[in-house]
């Protein structure tokens, strides 16, 4: 299945730079509760050594993470027994269902976190990015996590398709007089890292870009019933089978300040 497994990545730029450190507790629990990421938390204060060090206590605000929403894939396979299944057609059906899920997830995670969604984040104050401002807007955005005491190597950009044409039309990285330049003129690949951010490309991304805290963004899932072919055990479908899988996901955002997105 590792195959299988690394094509259904393949399909999940966004989705996979989420933090899923919660994955399994959600699995066992159902639902979890995890403390909000607040900028500067705690405070540092200075004291003196005869007064002591005054108590303080944070407001605890907690954010529900659950993978309560159930998702299946259940396919009829007419007149053919399991184990009957041509190997070629049993690899393409599964394939291409590996690539369905990673694309159903990958959606479900961008809407989740962008504008009307369950986790909406915070709309860029930006304006639309265009070939000559695309760069600059990035920079700014980072720059704007970053001031807030985000570390770089932690805030992720994930572009859209055409925010990545725009980036690479950009006349200071099409330069092939400078080292990074060359570089993509040679490899048509765009700059993976800005300001220190990591930047990968989703082309299911309908906003332009989203730039965030991935320790804030998280994502859970799990699969309750691995996707497989089997035999269909009842009397109205004799000698068929199936092709099945059953499996669970949701998120949650721990600062809607955290995540910024551009859909001007």
């Amino acid at each position: 299945m590792g195959w299988l497994l690394s094509n259904y990545a393949n399909k999940n730029a966004f989705y996979n730079l989420l933090n899923k450190e919660y994955s399994q507790d959600v699995k066992q629990k159902g639902i979890i509760s995890v403390p909000k990421i607040k900028f500067k938390d705690p405070l540092i204060r200075e004291y003196k050594i005869f007064d002591g060090i005054p108590l303080q206590q944070s407001e605890s605000e907690m954010v529900e993470v659950t993978a309560g929403k159930l998702f299946a894939i259940n396919e009829l396979i007419d007149n053919c027994e399991a184990s009957l299944v041509p190997f070629d057609l049993k690899q393409r059906m599964l394939v291409k269902a590996m690539d369905e899920m990673g694309h159903f997830i990958e959606n479900a995670a961008i809407k989740e976190f962008t504008a009307g969604g369950g986790s909406e984040g915070t709309a860029s104050a930006l304006p639309k990015p265009t070939e000559t401002t695309v760069y600059d807007n990035l920079l700014q955005e980072v720059i704007l996590l970053a001031k807030q005491g985000i570390a770089p190597s932690d805030i992720r950009i994930v572009i859209s398709g055409d925010t990545e044409r725009m980036l690479l039309l950009d006349t200071r990285y099409t330069n092939s007089g400078s080292e990074m330049g060359s570089g993509i003129v040679r490899t048509g690949e765009p700059v993976r890292k800005i300001n220190g951010a990591i930047c990968t490309t989703s082309y299911s991304l309908e906003v332009n870009y989203v730039v965030f805290n991935s320790k804030a963004a998280i994502g859970v899932e799990y699969c309750s019933l691995p996707l497989r072919i089997v035999d269909i055990q009842n009397e109205k479908h004799i000698g068929a089978s199936r092709m099945i899988a059953k499996f669970n996901h949701g998120f949650g955002l721990l600062n809607k300040e955290m995540f910024l997105y551009n859909d001007k």
